[in-house]
């Protein structure tokens, strides 16, 4: 499968691709969490990840409706000196607004959501039309 948020999909990582339906919001929140678990983040961070992980889905099924939403889930930290992380990128939502020199939305109608996805992750970005969200110092 291409993956359109030009990450490469490593052996760890779960990839979902989610359809249209808001039903399919819920799904994304099941599996962020059990990818999280698995990669050993406590039980509040895990929390963080799925809310998160549900928000820019939404988002992103919201603003774009001709194609699938990607949702890349796992550890973003490889090498034998690299900081463990854990990483999620979602194609589409965020970056389909207009942004700042962050990538980030300028101030607008989704205030609330940016804010939310920035007091939720460690690090929020935006990387063409693609939302990242990272939580360091995993266990």
């Amino acid at each position: 499968m291409d993956l359109p948020m030009g990450a490469v999909a490593g052996d760890e990582d779960v990839v979902l691709r989610i359809g249209g339906s808001p039903e399919n919001v819920r799904t994304a929140r099941l599996v962020a969490a059990a990818v999280a678990r698995r990669e050993g983040l406590p039980e509040d961070r895990v929390d963080e990840v799925r809310i998160a992980v549900g928000e820019a889905v939404t988002w992103a099924l919201n603003t774009i409706t001709d194609r699938a939403v990607e949702v890349v889930l796992g550890p973003g930290g490889r090498g034998e000196h690299a900081a463990r992380t854990f990483v999620v990128r979602v194609g589409g939502g965020l970056a389909l607004l207009s942004s700042d020199a962050t990538g980030l939305p300028e101030e607008g109608g989704d205030d609330l959501a940016v804010a939310l996805l920035r007091g939720l992750a460690d690090d929020v970005h935006v990387d063409g039309d693609v939302t990242v969200l990272s939580w360091r110092d995993l266990p």
